[in-house]
């Protein structure tokens, strides 16, 4: 079964912006399966794409601000069918870090590239570039809602093949040159021809419990999406006392996701569906 499930991050999320990222997680869905029956890499990567270009979501356009005042963005994808993965960290000026991700996985022989090296790699691709990527409305919506929202992801079968992504402008007030779980495998992103997942939260804790490599883990062994995605974000405050969520499918398009903060929009899709589910808000 084709299936898509999307995450715009776990975090406090002020009332007033619930509509809003309601209805480009619905577009962000609809976009992601528009591509699943040719490639599920693109439906990955379109539905994330659609996140990265709201100012909604902290990712891509909407990314908080480090303590510089500068953005950096993370970013990866990774194919469960041929383990491939892709992932840029402290990024700047690129104006779809996913898309960066995937030429990455897809171009080179390396899984991480970071800082000046990725921007100039993006150049090189010819992504889009954005010098100016903020404005000063940007800055005043960050300085008013810093630490309201978190990072985006997407995670699509068609079937027999899974692909997970994530993308994120990391954490408000953030040492320049820092790296979350967005940009490590196994952490933020993890896909097998088992399940894909996508995490989101304190990203530092996150990597310290390789959260989606243990919710991977766990549906691989038989435990259901939902009771996966439950016991990661158990460990993850257990473990380190982390705030965050996490979303998974298995192979057969069952889904499942859990969080520990006050919501984080969740949209689900698949062949049976006419229309995305939205949960978390």
């Amino acid at each position: 079964m084709r299936a898509i499930i999307v995450h715009g991050g776990a975090g406090k999320w002020l009332d007033e912006k619930i509509p809003d990222a309601v209805e480009v997680i619905k577009e962000a869905v609809v976009r992601g399966f528009e591509y699943l029956g040719r490639d599920p890499i693109s439906a990955c990567e379109e539905s994330i794409k659609v996140l990265e270009d709201s100012p909604v979501f902290n990712a891509g356009r909407g990314s908080v601000l480090n303590e510089k005042g500068e953005i950096e963005m993370d970013a990866s994808i990774m194919d469960g069918k041929s383990m491939n993965a892709g992932a840029v960290g402290s990024v700047k000026n690129v104006k779809n870090p996913i898309s960066l991700a995937r030429i990455v996985m897809e171009k080179t022989d390396h899984t991480l590239i970071v800082c000046e090296g990725a921007y100039r790699f993006a150049v090189e691709n010819g992504l889009d570039i954005e010098e100016d990527l903020y404005t000063n409305e940007r800055i005043k919506q960050w300085k008013r809602l810093k630490d309201e929202i978190g990072t985006v992801g997407a995670v699509v079968t068609d079937g027999s093949r899974i692909v997970a992504g994530t993308s994120t402008g990391g954490v408000s007030m953030k040492k320049d040159g820092r790296v979350g779980d967005s940009a490590i495998i196994g952490a933020g992103t993890y896909a097998s021809e088992f399940s894909g997942v996508s995490a989101t939260g304190d990203g530092d804790k996150i990597i310290r419990v390789s959260l989606s490599f243990f919710v991977n883990q766990l549906i691989t062994a038989g435990v259901s999406p939902m009771d996966a995605c439950r016991c990661g974000i158990s460990l993850l405050w257990e473990k380190v006392k982390g705030k965050g969520g996490v979303i998974a499918l298995n192979r057969k398009g069952e889904y499942g996701f859990s969080y520990n903060t006050a919501r984080m929009p969740v949209g689900y899709m698949n062949s049976r569906s006419r229309h995305p589910k939205i949960f978390g808000v």
